[in-house]
């Protein structure tokens, strides 16, 4: 079950976040940093900042092993946004991928391997968020996201 995060009662101007990063390893620390300081004006117990956070990193994660393998002339985009009428804060990671996923949900989301030193990211992912998915564009990429849901007394979202 997947319980609503709070945020603070303040009003706050629709968060929209967005940033392009360097398709290697080290940017998903940079990466994590900056929507954390995009959210800290809108949590009130940090539950939703530690959540979108560590989505964010496994989302990142498997966009730079999986798809820029770490080359610099390759980058990933993130995303954030509180949306309307569903009261969830959406995760995004867009990457240059070249060919859809060959399956959805990927294995990974079914059956993880307790001994397996990677492979874990999405469940987590899963665990954490109210949805997850991905679009494919041919010549545009991937876009893979999740949803956190949100309680929010007093907040201003953007439309959608």
């Amino acid at each position: 079950m997947h319980m609503p995060l709070t945020v603070s009662r303040a009003a706050h101007p629709p968060l929209e976040f967005r940033q392009r990063y360097v398709g290697v390893e080290a940017t998903i620390h940079t990466a994590r940093q900056d929507l954390q300081r995009a959210l800290t004006p809108l949590s009130a117990d940090g539950d939703l900042i530690d959540a979108a956070v560590t989505c964010l990193s496994e989302l990142a994660t498997n966009a730079v092993r999986h798809v820029t393998r770490g080359r610099v002339t390759e980058s990933y985009v993130v995303a954030a946004a509180l949306l309307r009428p569903r009261a969830r804060l959406r995760i995004e990671v867009h990457d240059a991928e070249h060919a859809p996923l060959p399956v959805w949900p990927p294995r990974a989301l079914l059956d993880v391997d307790s001994d397996s030193t990677s492979g874990r990211g999405l469940p987590i992912v899963s665990a954490l968020s109210a949805a997850v998915g991905y679009t494919f564009t041919p010549g545009a990429g991937k876009l893979v996201w999740c949803e956190l849901p949100v309680t929010v007394p007093a907040m201003s979202f953007r439309s959608q």
